[in-house]
């Protein structure tokens, strides 16, 4: 009996922290383990348009800055946005709500290599509650589209994240969370002459666009 009350108690801590992948493929274990970790989490959830994956990144006051072109494009796009419109965005984008047959989805790919990672220390030196870790990332995302079209975003990405203030890890450890995200244009809305038709260059933001109801 003691060997079974064992066996029962180890299961039970396997699936409290487990790393098993669930539906959607989400972990069910915390991934947010560290501020890279977070983006390598944002990255993992667009490749596998796993909307629960993405939203989980954010924190409930998290703002999205549009790039300067997607911004100059039309006076009613606004110059950045909070979590409801980018849950919202990624419900669409990432197949969770029904939209219209040519703007679903059928595939992404995202790369996102670190090129700048700075922390700043908060004020309470014994607490890292009010720190904030600024990475900046050179992105390549590729959304194809039916009809064989492809939406291409190359430009740099600025995260600011912080500690979560609401949840820890399986073992108390910290998690840290997205606050602040912006697009940052290498360009100005000029497309590349020698991308074909079916191929659309823009920022990031254009792309977040297609999904958003602000107007």
């Amino acid at each position: 009996m003691r060997r079974l009350a064992l066996a029962f108690a180890i299961v039970a801590l396997c699936l409290g922290c487990s790393s098993s992948t669930g539906p959607g493929g989400a972990e069910d274990a915390p991934r947010r383990t560290s501020p890279g970790a977070v983006v390598q989490q944002l990255q993992d959830a667009y490749e596998a348009m796993d909307c629960e994956l993405f939203v989980d990144c954010l924190a409930d006051s998290f703002v999205f800055h549009l790039s300067e072109s997607a911004v100059n494009d039309d006076d009613w796009i606004p110059e950045s946005w909070g979590r409801a419109i980018e849950d919202s965005v990624h419900m669409r984008m990432l197949g969770n709500l029904e939209v219209a047959p040519s703007d679903s989805v059928l595939q992404i790919s995202l790369s996102m290599a670190i090129n700048d990672s700075v922390h700043s220390p908060g004020a309470d030196s014994l607490s890292p509650g009010d720190d904030r870790w600024t990475i900046r990332v050179d992105a390549l995302l590729r959304v194809w589209y039916p009809n064989n079209l492809q939406r291409i975003a190359s430009s740099d990405q600025r995260f600011i994240i912080r500690v979560d203030p609401d949840e820890t890890g399986c073992d108390d450890e910290p998690l840290y969370e997205i606050l602040d995200w912006e697009d940052i244009d290498p360009w100005l809305g000029a497309r590349d002459p020698a991308a074909p038709p079916a191929v659309e260059d823009g920022s990031w933001s254009h792309i977040k666009l297609l999904y958003s109801n602000i107007r």
